[in-house]
Formats: C-alpha cells, structure tokens, sequence
C-alpha cells in the first residue's frame, strides 16, 4: 500500500509533467493557426482540459517519453525557437534530443518523420522578435488552476520573490509559495460568500484585506490564514476595490457599487470622520491606488471618470482635487501610479486601463492635471471584464518605463524600450507571453522582476520566469 508522503510525490510529479507539457504547447502557440486566433485559444483550452483530466491515472514514464517526442516533433516542424543563448546552443540541444529519439523503443521511433522540412519565415520570426533583452522570458515556472472561477487579482507580497496572494470570483483567496521548488498553495482563505474582487497585501505582509459582492471586507491573518475581522460596507453595496493606506496600515479605503469611497480604521470597524465621499453619479468605484507619498488617492470608476482626492493624515480626511472624463460610454478597469527619476528629475505617471481597447499613459503635474503622453493598444471589447495593467518595478530602461498588462485575447502584452519626443511616449517595443487559453485579467512583478504572475477568467494563474542573465 503506498503510503501517504508517496502519493503525494506522485501527484506533485504528475503535475509538473502536465505543466511542462502545457509549457512546451504555449511556446509554439503563437505558429498554430496563425490567421485564427479563436481556434489557438480553443486548442490550449481543450489541452488543459484534457490534461486534467488524464494525468490523474496516467504512469510517470508514458507521460515523460511524450513530453520528448512532442518536443523533437515541434522542433523539426516550426524549428527551434532561441529565447537565449547562441547558435551553439541551438546545436547542443539538438544533438541532445536525437539521441533522446534514438534510446525510445522502436515503436515510437519508427513513427517519427526525422526529415520534416523547417518552416524558414515561422524560425526567422521567433528569432528576429525577441523580448526585450532586459525583459527576456524563459517559459512557465508554474501553473495554478486550485481556484474554480476567475482570478480577478494576483499581488506578490511586499519585496518578497516568493510569495503570491489570489483571489477569486468562487468567493475564495490563496496564498502560494513559489520557491523552493515545488510550489505550493499554502492556504485557501474561506469565508466571503460571494465572488472576491480585491485584494491587497500590509505593508509587512502580516495582514491581507480583502473585498467582495458579499458587502464585506475582511482582514486575514497571513501566517495562518485566518480571518481576523469581518466589516460590512457603510452601504451595504458591493465593494469593488479596497486598499491599506501605505503610510498608515491602520486605515483602509474602499470603493463600492454605489460609487461611494470610504476610509476605514482597521481596529474599530468605524468609517473615519470626514472619511466617506459619493465620486459620481449612477457609477460604481472600479479601481483605486495611491500615490508613493501615501497622500494623494486616485480612482476610476465605471463611467469613465479619473479622479484625485487629497487624504489627510492623520485624521483620514478625504477631499477633492480633480476630475477628468476620458471618454464618454468608456469605463475605467484598472489605476496605477509610478513615479521614476528621468535625467534627474522625478515625474510621476499613471497608468489607466479604459475599456474599449485602451491602456492609457498620463504624465501628473503638482497640481493633479493629467497629460495624456501615450495611448497603447490591447483587446478590450467586454465591458464587464476588469483587465489590468502595472508598470514594471525595477527602473532599469533607459526612460524608466515600462509596463504589461492583460487581454482579451489570452495574451500577455508586454511595452517596453519607450522614448520621449515633444512630452509624448513613442516607438515603444510590443512583446507579448501567450499561454493562457481565456482573456488576462490581471498581471503582477514580484520586486526584482524574476517572476510574473498572469491571471484569467478560467481561475488559471501562470508564473512566467524571467531569464536570469538578462
């Protein structure tokens, strides 16, 4: 009788296997119906599918010799695709996996074409449309699929490489471990009863509050997993969005349905005085997110409206700076602020995500007043779908910029190499990550860039890794 820790291994085994394959079908996802791009997400959807389902029975060995042979048959027919490294490099893999053809039994050889022709344009193009050099990727360092419904968010913890927080619209919350290898869900944090929107870390990562359709807000323990305080919304609304406030992790702010932001003190429950604004009429408070100062709060809402507030410190005090339309039947899905030092000088940026179609880059003034500088390009034509985008932590390109955001279209849009002309930002460098079979709702850096986390509306979370020469 194999024994707990065994079948335990097994299952850990099973699916790295299952996670290297799916790996392996994503890199060359991009080669498969070129002209459709429904069927190429049907087609890694209806793999993940079958995966699931087949690697609970299936033996280790079976699974290992397909891996091989999947890998040596995609290689002949669309070539080998260089992420890093040089034509030596090329060569040794090579070599490498026709001896692996070569030790399989005879069944399996004799049913490998070794003289399929390459397909040239196909190799030339992975080869001549490289990431970033500084934004290099080398494939999936793992998949998560425990959550049963869309990951509406994903943040890692604060200046930690290893720990990602969930959330789910099944009304649940995770905390994972990245590394050491394997990864691991740690916890599944139960008690919302409805779908989970939001989600933010403390700053010393001891804490987690969360938002959800449920009217509630809740505050988790980390280390345990376990809920500390539960607190209804002052509207008894769906709550959107929430936030700790960085400078006091005391205070929280949420958005609502109504379109109500308020200020809560964490340890009465209570919305502080002066605390609570209506934004706007007829819409609900979709994102939030502060500046690094802690005092100034931005929100975009469902009619398409940015706003600024100043927020009072100590007191929590909200009131009004700006407001500005972005266009008129848009909605505002995603809010983020940066603030780089460019020749010497600090500017400051946020980051907007605009349905239909939009991620939006508006350089910010002392005085609030935003400056469209760049308007980039994703799919978005689902209203209902809260695609998101950040700029990359580390400043390390030459303009301090750049910035990855999900879509519609189950890519992964990654915009770097930006340069500045007449206040605008322009010839930006397209790359994109393709891997996920369902629209990207949300994307996450850890603190030094060597992982990204994307999430979709199938519940399934990839961690891309970054190569680490780059």
């Amino acid at each position: 009788q194999m024994s707990t820790t065994d079948s335990g291994s097994v299952r850990g085994d099973r699916n790295l296997l299952w996670q290297q394959i799916l790996s392996l079908d994503a890199k060359y996802n991009s080669f498969r119906f070129n002209k459709w791009s429904n069927f190429r997400v049907l087609y890694m959807r209806r793999r993940n599918q079958l995966f699931r389902e087949l690697a609970q029975n299936e033996t280790n060995v079976a699974r290992k010799n397909y891996l091989k042979i999947r890998n040596s048959i995609l290689n002949q027919k669309y070539g080998h695709l260089i992420e890093t490294g040089s034509r030596k490099t090329v060569r040794s893999v090579t070599r490498v996996q026709t001896e692996d053809i070569q030790n399989f039994s005879a069944d399996f050889a004799n049913q490998l074409n070794l003289n399929i022709d390459l397909d040239v344009e196909k190799t030339l193009e992975a080869k001549e449309s490289p990431l970033n050099e500084q934004y290099a990727f080398t494939g999936m360092h793992h998949i998560f699929d425990h959550h049963k419904n869309a990951v509406t968010r994903v943040h890692f913890a604060n200046n930690d490489k290893s720990l990602l927080a969930c959330c789910s619209l099944d009304g649940t919350l995770s905390i994972c471990q990245l590394t050491p290898p394997p990864a691991t869900v740690l916890y599944i944090l139960k008690g919302h009863t409805d779908g989970v929107l939001d989600f933010e870390w403390s700053l010393s990562n001891d804490l987690i509050v969360s938002c959800s359709l449920d009217c509630t807000i809740r505050l988790w323990h980390t280390a345990s997993g376990a809920c500390l305080r539960i607190i209804r919304d002052p509207t008894f609304s769906a709550v959107i969005t929430a936030a700790f406030q960085p400078i006091n992790n005391n205070m929280i702010v949420i958005g609502n349905g109504k379109g109500y932001i308020h200020v809560i003190n964490v340890s009465t429950g209570i919305v502080v005085k002066g605390g609570s604004l209506k934004t706007n009429t007829n819409c609900c408070v979709q994102c939030l997110c502060f500046d690094t100062s802690g005092r100034i709060l931005w929100i975009g809402d469902s009619r398409g409206f940015v706003s600024s507030f100043l927020f009072e410190l100590p007191s929590g005090r909200l009131l009004r700076l700006t407001k500005s339309h972005l266009m008129a039947g848009s909605c505002i899905t995603s809010i983020f602020m940066k603030t780089v030092i460019q020749r010497e000088t600090r500017n400051s940026y946020l980051l907007v995500n605009r349905y239909p179609n939009a991620v939006l880059v508006f350089a910010v003034d002392s005085q609030m007043r935003l400056d469209l500088i760049a308007t980039l390009n994703v799919k978005h034509q689902n209203r209902s779908l809260m695609i998101r985008s950040v700029f990359c932590p580390i400043s390390i390109s030459k303009e301090g910029i750049c910035i990855v955001s999900g879509s519609e279209d189950g890519d992964v849009y990654l915009f770097t190499d930006f340069e500045f002309y007449n206040n605008q930002m322009r010839n930006f460098r397209l790359s994109k990550l393709q891997g996920h079979s369902a629209p990207v709702l949300d994307v996450c850096f850890n603190f030094d860039e060597s992982l990204l986390a994307s999430s979709d509306l199938f519940g399934n979370v990839v961690v891309w890794r970054k190569d680490s020469n780059t």
